[in-house]
């Protein structure tokens, strides 16, 4: 049923809305583990301090009160060889109370009119919506898992006990018939992990390396925001393969060590040989680590093909959905080869 627009509320930039009052809302309208991110880290997460001009976040209000969010973070996305303006459009929430009343649409027209290309990652329920309105829809991305212990990979973990306890003999058997063929075939390569790694010279090997159609554009004040300032920056780890560097991983290790997240890839994705040995590094170091998983969020056919060759055997489809100014350009997006990562929008956060 369409919403209807039957109560008084205003749309404003969240700019102007108390801070505190916006961080109340947060925990009215979140889970708690979610809300205390955006209370100590909404900050850097959608860019506050150093906010694009084509970019806004939105508030609803009524009566003095925040009834409505919708948040975007600014980016640049390099298409074929030229910068564009755009955002990653990726909150949008109201109070139950006023739900269905309009307040939701009036939020994303205010986003919608920004001028500037618009990408997602979007949940089945605003996959539909955005279809319905016209935007264009990726379906290429996949997130991919190599399972070195299969049998404690998070999907197991999360089993109910007794389901568990069912699977156990296939999952460890499985899992041990996979973790010893892992162990004879991924040697630790010619690529390495560099800890006093800097901005310009992560920027410098996106920068002289031919990017694939599509991706984001990864320039010095970029790197130094997604990954050297982020609430985890302390945890990642890069790794770097050819001689001069022409390839970067920047990977993410979980707080239990269980799981790891190959968070970026860029530099010269067309060079297999790099890009093979970079991969299998990397998941050899974590293999001796103890990590049971490592996932890739993957949309580039040459990474996808790699990570299927060194073991990431299981795949979960990710939509990404995208609205330029025109509908023929937002098809031609869609069908580009593009490389989208983890570390595009907020995929990379786990709450809790």
């Amino acid at each position: 049923m369409p919403e209807k627009e039957d109560i008084d509320f205003d749309v404003v930039k969240t700019s102007s809305v108390d801070r505190e009052r916006l961080v109340a809302f947060f925990y009215e309208v979140f889970p708690k583990a979610k809300a205390s991110f955006f209370e100590d880290y909404g900050s850097w997460l959608y860019r506050e301090d150093a906010r694009a001009d084509w970019a806004e976040n939105y508030c609803a209000t009524r009566n003095g009160e925040i009834v409505g969010f919708g948040a975007t973070i600014p980016t640049i996305v390099s298409y074929r060889g030229e910068r564009h303006e755009a955002v990653w459009y990726v909150d949008l929430v109201v109070v139950p109370e006023v739900r269905r009343k309009g307040v939701a649409s009036a939020i994303d027209r205010a986003i919608m009119a920004l001028r500037c290309w618009k990408l997602g990652f979007p949940n089945t329920i605003a996959l539909r919506a955005h279809l319905k309105t016209g935007w264009s829809c990726r379906r290429d991305a996949a997130a991919y898992l190599f399972p070195w212990r299969l049998w404690e990979t998070k999907k197991v973990r999360k089993m109910k006990r007794a389901l568990r306890l069912l699977s156990f003999p296939l999952t460890f058997g499985l899992g041990q018939v996979l973790r010893q063929h892992f162990k004879l075939r991924i040697r630790r390569g010619t690529a390495r992990a560099k800890a006093d790694v800097s901005a310009g010279e992560l920027a410098e090997i996106f920068a002289r390396n031919e990017n694939p159609p599509l991706t984001t554009f990864r320039d010095e004040n970029y790197i130094r925001w997604r990954f050297f300032e982020s609430p985890w920056a302390e945890d990642l780890r890069y790794y770097l393969a050819g001689d001069p560097s022409r390839i970067c991983a920047v990977v993410r290790v979980t707080d239990d060590g269980l799981a790891a997240r190959i968070i970026d890839v860029f530099g010269d994705l067309s060079s297999g040989t790099e890009l093979g040995d970079l991969l299998r590094t990397v998941c050899f170091d974590l293999g001796r680590e103890g990590v049971a998983q490592i996932t890739c969020l993957a949309s580039y056919p040459p990474l996808q093909r790699l990570l299927r060759k060194t073991g990431f055997l299981f795949k979960i489809a990710v939509p990404i959905v995208l609205h330029a100014e025109s509908p023929q350009l937002s098809d031609a997006l869609a069908e580009a080869p593009g490389h989208f990562v983890y570390a595009d929008a907020d995929k990379d956060i786990i709450f809790g």
